[in-house]
């Protein structure tokens, strides 16, 4: 894992295939979201973050973009303090690619830190301490409108296309972060090598069965519990109750013509409604090419 701390940053307005355009900033080697930042805030951030120091005992969860990150960073925070309430700090404060190491230093342990970036990017003093790792992952199609939406909704982005125009570049970049298919590939490795102590968790299992997998990451953590504290944090990290706490901590994020909400539907099966029957074949062929023997087996309908 390496992350050079010498580069060009500017912003890059990318295109669709329609035309319409959004902003990123564009390092180079990768590029990077805005997070609502000034430039030299991210180029900042980018420059200091292979120094970024683990602690024993640090949690971090590792997730592509809308795939289930705000609502698992809730369940981990609740799981940690014991009790069902609102984590102090919210998954944007423990960011990695978007806060300063000095200030993500500030949160007490055990912290639950988390992170859109792929393996190669992450700190590499992740391998000197006992860190456990949370992967979430989400049908790729879903989480391909989840992300469309997010960037037709954000501000910094400044995006109005089309999902048909914009799904080509989220098959094959470029967007803030690598293309998912290889973001999965690299995380895959990283499982299947052992390289830290990390439990895989599905989106649609989390839907599904949402105190089952809350009682998996509890045996993950090794906390203690009892069934009613389960069921309470099972409750409180429902879609309903966060999306209510997430519009409020968002507020004046998006944009005021679009009705938007950082946490959108939270549905699986909602690609029906944006994939044409054309598009989802082409994305089965992506798929196909990019993750054929992949571990990963993904459920697009409950």
């Amino acid at each position: 894992m390496y992350v050079s701390k010498h580069f060009t940053m500017s912003v890059m307005s990318i295109s669709d295939v329609g035309g319409d355009h959004f902003n990123i900033v564009d390092f180079g080697e990768f590029k990077s979201s805005l997070f609502g930042k000034s430039l030299e805030c991210i180029k900042e951030l980018n420059a200091k973050l292979p120094d970024f120091k683990f602690r024993d005992g640090d949690i971090l969860l590792a997730s592509y973009p809308k795939t289930g990150c705000a609502w698992t960073y809730e369940i981990l925070t609740m799981l940690l303090a014991g009790r069902a309430v609102k984590p102090d700090h919210g998954k944007m404060d423990s960011m990695l690619e978007a806060n300063l190491p000095a200030d993500i230093d500030r949160q007490p342990s055990p912290r639950v830190l988390n992170s859109h970036l792929p393996h190669h990017r992450v700190p590499v003093d992740i391998r000197n301490k006992k860190v456990k790792v949370v992967f979430v992952l989400r049908n790729p199609k879903d989480a391909a409108v989840s992300y469309f939406n997010m960037m037709v909704g954000m501000k910094h982005y400044n995006y109005s296309g089309n999902f048909q125009n914009w799904l080509p570049l989220y098959m094959n970049g470029p967007l803030a972060f690598i293309p998912y298919t290889d973001y999965l590939q690299e995380w895959e490795q990283v499982y299947r090598d052992q390289l830290y102590d990390m439990i895989i968790v599905y989106f649609e299992d989390m839907k599904k069965n949402t105190m089952h997998e809350v009682k998996r990451l509890a045996d993950f953590l090794g906390v203690s519990y009892a069934d009613e504290l389960l069921e309470e944090i099972s409750g409180k990290c429902q879609f309903k109750e966060m999306q209510n706490r997430y519009d409020k901590d968002m507020m004046g994020k998006y944009k005021d013509e679009v009705n938007y909400g950082f946490l959108r539907k939270g549905e699986v099966g909602d690609w029906k409604r944006w994939f044409t029957v054309a598009m989802s074949e082409e994305y089965d062929a992506h798929l196909q090419q990019h993750l054929a023997g992949s571990m990963f087996q993904f459920k697009y309908a409950l």
